[in-house]
């Protein structure tokens, strides 16, 4: 009987051993699987990549993709018009395009759209979409309504608009309801407008942040903290705008710590507006952009301030307002001089019969 006992219990250790090999061998392997699907690549233009196009490469995206990069090659193809869409069901936690020779330019024409919806989208170095719209948030029309929480855009390489919020078209609204971040790189370049906020064009179109940041080591045309708003569109900023213009960047025609808005009818509303200049700018304003008859209402506090070392030709403590029922206001402005500039007003610009209102202006010497 002992020795039956013996060795039941002598099987029935192996068994444990044996099962514990087996958990063992599989967690070990699925945790192999598991690393891999952590980064997933996928090459576009090569003759021996994975898809001729970065459309194809957004369609072909696996389940479980985690850091996922789409590398390009010299001779990407596409469609003549593409908008595209992050995936949000394919445990995406960000997404990088990056060029694979960083000694030659890959210049796309075809991408005009993309929507990041939330998740952390970098363009790359020596990359360039001269016709390319990029939203850190998602798209809503036709009365539809798309939030995401917060979302976080970095631009390495140029392209055409930056926004950090999402986009809203026919009634349509697009909601980021935390913060939003973009960064510019040194080597970034923005052919013409990069914003904290969100974009919304058409009648009840509404596009709302609730706090937005922007960063600016290369260059932009404008820079704005805001959003934009169009065809009677309504762009929101909560809570309040931060734009940082740092030592080596530059804002080549102006810069706004408000938002901007375009035509009869269409609405840029920000609470409280941020800027600090530590590099350059032509024209900077702590207020918003207005023209073609928009308007603007800044109901906190524009601050500005042109750091030591930082350089502005005209500083404003208020909004630009330019054309003919175009109305911008500010409900207190304050503009603090550390660096150089060449005229300094604490109050808003205006031209062509705009009108620009600040009811409280504080210049800081």
């Amino acid at each position: 009987m002992a020795f039956g006992s013996s060795k039941i219990l002598y099987m029935n250790k192996q068994k444990a051993i044996l099962v514990i090999i087996i958990i063992f061998l599989f967690f070990f392997s699925n945790g192999n699987r598991v690393q891999a699907a952590d980064q997933t690549i996928i090459t576009v233009g090569d003759s021996e990549g994975d898809c001729p196009s970065i459309e194809d490469a957004f369609i072909q995206l696996p389940e479980n993709s985690g850091e996922t990069i789409i590398r390009l090659h010299e001779n990407v193809v596409g469609d003549p018009v593409v908008s595209l869409s992050i995936p949000i069901h394919k445990g995406i936690t960000s997404l990088t395009i990056e060029n694979s020779d960083l000694q030659k330019i890959i210049n796309i024409e075809t991408v005009y759209e993309i929507f990041a919806n939330g998740i952390p989208f970098t363009l790359g170095e020596m990359i360039s979409l001269p016709n390319g719209w990029i939203f850190g948030g998602s798209m809503a029309e036709n009365g539809k309504i798309r939030n995401v929480n917060d979302t976080s855009i970095t631009i390495l390489g140029s392209t055409a608009y930056v926004f950090g919020g999402g986009a809203a078209f026919n009634g349509g609204r697009s909601i980021v309801s935390g913060q939003t971040s973009v960064i510019l790189g040194k080597k970034g370049k923005i052919f013409w407008e990069i914003f904290g906020g969100g974009y919304a064009a058409g009648n009840e179109s509404i596009s709302e942040v609730n706090r937005s940041s922007l960063r600016i080591f290369g260059t932009a045309d404008y820079a704005l903290g805001g959003g934009l708003a169009k065809e009677n569109g309504r762009s929101i900023v909560k809570e309040a705008t931060s734009i940082t213009i740092e030592s080596e960047g530059t804002a080549a025609i102006a810069s706004f710590g408000g938002g901007n808005a375009v035509g009869k009818g269409s609405i840029s509303e920000t609470k409280m507006a941020s800027s600090i200049i530590y590099g350059s700018a032509a024209w900077a304003f702590g207020g918003d952009f207005t023209y073609q008859g928009g308007q603007s209402f800044l109901t906190g506090t524009a601050e500005i301030t042109v750091a030591e070392g930082g350089q502005v030709k005209s500083l404003y403590g208020g909004s630009f307002a330019t054309d003919k029922n175009s109305y911008s206001e500010v409900n207190r402005s304050i503009v603090r001089l550390k660096g150089t500039a060449d005229s300094v007003v604490s109050e808003g610009e205006t031209s062509y019969d705009g009108v620009s209102v600040v009811k409280d202006a504080t210049l800081v010497e």
